[in-house]
């Protein structure tokens, strides 16, 4: 999946301006719909907020990635399967996702919603995408035990020195995320892995807001992707 958005990401910076989003593109079913979709829902649901978006958004340990998380008072991870994705990976995807953020919520379409049903756990949030329009057809419940684990691999170097008494400079960021998990509360580490995502985020998601209209094109999802890891 994220290959196949890659693909399309390179398209658009090379090819022609994508049309604006309009009734064709938001019925045919594909990931650049269901993002777009996604993302005007959520960006007027919190409009005059200051709530953070991030698409392909890196986190944790290795080359994991968020297909989209907004950022108010708890984060909100949000896995998008169009039409043409496989459901194969999705139930480790939403244990990861779990383990790290408040809420996780699956954007799916009618060809998936039987199987994301039975295989989703009951906490999982699941919009559907219909005819170009979202529904709710279960709303995501809050995860109270994430994993310390998780968090610390979030968290960047200068942040878990700063929480953590006696921590050194010279060490390396994997030696003090083993620290962190065994000496700091899970709700210290959760800020600190939000905080994160307020400092790499924050700057690109209101530039997204002030620089796009009410149609909101393709290309405008470029807007909202970083290519560095959180943790860096």
């Amino acid at each position: 999946m994220l290959k196949q958005y890659s693909r399309a990401v390179t398209k658009m910076e090379k090819g022609p301006m994508v049309p604006p989003l309009n009734s064709r593109s938001l019925s045919d079913g594909t990931e650049v719909s269901l993002r777009l979709a996604l993302v005007n829902r959520l960006r007027n649901e919190f409009h005059n907020s200051k709530a953070v978006f991030a698409a392909e958004a890196r986190y944790g340990a290795g080359d994991r990635r968020a297909d989209f998380i907004s950022l108010t008072d708890v984060a909100h991870a949000f896995e998008i399967k169009s039409s043409f994705d496989s459901l194969a990976r999705l139930p480790l995807q939403i244990l990861d996702y779990a383990n790290t953020f408040d809420l996780v919520t699956v954007v799916t379409t009618t060809r998936h919603l039987q199987k994301a049903q039975q295989i989703l756990p009951r906490k999982t949030g699941l919009w559907l995408y219909d005819a170009g329009a979202l529904k709710v057809v279960r709303a995501a419940s809050r995860n109270h035990r994430l994993s310390k684990v998780h968090l610390a691999s979030g968290c960047n170097k200068l942040a878990l020195i700063s929480a953590l008494d006696g921590a050194k400079t010279a060490e390396h960021i994997e030696a003090l995320q083993v620290m962190a998990v065994k000496k700091l509360k899970l709700s210290v580490l959760r800020d600190l892995f939000h905080n994160e995502l307020q400092r790499r985020y924050a700057v690109t998601s209101e530039h997204f807001i002030q620089e796009t209209d009410s149609e909101l094109a393709a290309e405008d999802l470029l807007l909202l992707r970083r290519a560095y890891k959180i943790a860096a």
